[in-house]
């Protein structure tokens, strides 16, 4: 504060009025003794106790410039006797006090603020007043800015960073009021408005934000200040030089101690290059969908081909071969009969190998449906169909009752047809055998599904071909099968949004494992 200046705080301000009554009470004391004083000093001698209780300094300083008086709690928590004031220069403990204590001589009230020679330097606001009663020199107050003094550095430290910091980073930055008006901006901030930077002050944010966006900007705006958040939205400007650049931009809101937003500081990136690819980016996904849709397409007409036109000529093969060793069976000699059992099973094979391929496109194909499906009770139909098939084989069920999720029933009980359906035939081997289907919790707390058996097992060095279409664990003459159906189950499990895994030991079975999300 600069001498002359008035007083940096309010509280200040007050004492103004209760000086000039003080003084006059003062000056009647001085005058008349306590004795004589007026029945009414009562009030004023009330409030000089309380102004004494009061970080001040009260002090008379004669036309010399020589402390005469000085009284205040301040001396006593800086350490300084009263005392030893008396009879020095006030510029001696003023240094910086000279103009305004001419100023004073002159007639005029001052405020002026500056150090003193005390330990520690502490700082003052000071106040020069010729007497009210006429006499020779000056009274007046200080009091103690000390820590004022520091704050307003620390903030003005702190302003400096931020400035310091705003003209360094490559990033347009703004400080705005809580109506958006721009308060400071960087030189990037003018360079990508289009303008110099110094001009921006004193202008609305939203003005530069382009016509289009900028009724959905400013709702956006008030909303985020309403809730005392942050900002951040994507939105085109208009620069000086007309062209409209894609920024994105974030606000943080500054707050009082009462916590009421006071502004905000505004940084803006422009970001018209990612847009641009984001862009292309969408073009190319859109294509690249319609290629997929179209490529689909062709599958399914593949597909249905494969269902109907490659079964026409299996089955003519089949009936033919069966006319054959029917209507030759006296005159056919072992090795024809050889052929055509070979045939037959071939054509077996085939049509298998084409229901296990249907349902491999099925399963990557046919959009999901969700509902509730208990697989609980679907498990329990399939070992019952099993159970048919091979009425001669004893193999016990169990089955966990209350096994309920959301899917597709259908692709769920085709991953359920091959889980189990291999559980059967890997045990068909095993005395005793034992299927089982149940649900665990993992380590993490997502419930796992689980088909175990203890059939033949595998090696699990060779686990990562197992969902491989077409890739098989077993030889054909040990366990009969397409290699299709593990790869059916892991696309149905995976288009589920859930995961498939086995652990297993040769001769010790084998378990399947998989997730299923809840919803």
């Amino acid at each position: 504060m600069k001498p002359g200046s008035p007083p940096p705080s309010t509280e200040l301000d007050d004492l103004r009025s209760e000086n000039a009554s003080l003084r006059s009470r003062i000056a009647q004391l001085e005058a008349g003794g306590a004795a004589q004083a007026p029945a009414d000093t009562a009030p004023a001698m009330r409030l000089f106790d309380v102004l004494l209780q009061l970080p001040l300094i009260f002090y008379r300083v004669g036309p010399d410039g020589r402390f005469r008086d000085v009284i205040g709690p301040t001396l006593e928590r800086i350490g300084v006797e009263p005392a030893a004031l008396i009879g020095r220069g006030v510029l001696d403990i003023f240094p910086e006090a000279s103009t305004a204590f001419l100023q004073s001589l002159a007639g005029n009230e001052v405020w002026s603020e500056t150090s003193g020679v005390f330990e520690g330097h502490p700082w003052f606001a000071l106040s020069f007043v010729r007497p009210v009663d006429g006499g020779e020199g000056t009274v007046g107050v200080s009091v103690d800015i000390t820590e004022w003094r520091e704050a307003g550095r620390k903030l003005a430290d702190s302003e400096r960073l931020f400035r310091s910091l705003a003209e360094t980073v490559a990033v347009a930055i703004s400080r705005n009021d809580p109506l958006g008006r721009i308060l400071y901006a960087n030189e990037p901030m003018g360079e990508l408005l289009g303008v110099p930077a110094a001009t921006l002050i004193g202008r609305n944010s939203l003005e530069f934000v382009h016509e289009a966006d900028r009724s959905r900007v400013t709702e956006e705006w008030l909303a985020t200040q309403a809730a005392g958040e942050r900002y951040a939205g994507v939105f085109r400007i208009r620069s000086a030089d007309g062209s409209t650049p894609w920024i994105l931009s974030r606000g943080v809101p500054e707050t009082n101690e009462a916590g009421q937003i006071t502004g905000f500081v505004a940084s803006l990136v422009d970001i018209t290059e990612r847009k641009r690819i984001e862009e292309e980016l969408g073009l190319r996904v859109a294509e690249r969908t319609d290629q997929l849709v179209r490529a689909n397409k062709e599958l399914e007409a593949f597909c249905y081909s494969v269902s109907h036109d490659l079964r026409v000529p299996l089955r003519s093969i089949d009936g033919f071969c069966r006319l054959l060793a029917e209507e030759l069976d006296d005159s056919l000699q072992e090795t024809g009969r050889d052929y055509l059992r070979r045939v037959l099973a071939a054509t077996a094979r085939m049509d298998r190998l084409i229901d296990d391929f249907l349902a491999l496109s099925r399963a990557s194909l046919r959009e999901v449906s969700r509902s509730d499906v208990d697989l609980s009770e679907i498990a329990q139909g399939i070992a019952e169909e099993l159970r048919q098939r091979a009425p001669e084989r004893e193999v016990r069920f169990e089955i966990a009752r209350g096994l309920s999720v959301k899917g597709d029933p259908a692709l769920l009980r085709d991953a359920l047809e091959n889980l189990l359906g291999n559980a059967f035939k890997f045990t068909s081997r095993t005395s005793d055998a034992c299927i089982e289907f149940f649900r665990t919790t993992s380590a993490a707390g997502e419930a796992v599904f689980v088909v175990r058996d203890n059939g033949a097992g595998f090696d699990m060095q060779q686990a990562s071909k197992l969902f491989t279409a077409f890739h098989r664990l077993h030889d054909d003459r040990e366990f009969e099968g397409t290699g299709v159906g593990l790869a059916t189950v892991e696309r149905i499990i995976q288009r589920h949004g859930g995961r498939i895994w086995a652990e297993a030991q040769p001769g010790r079975g084998a378990s399947f494992m998989f997730t299923l999300p809840r919803s």
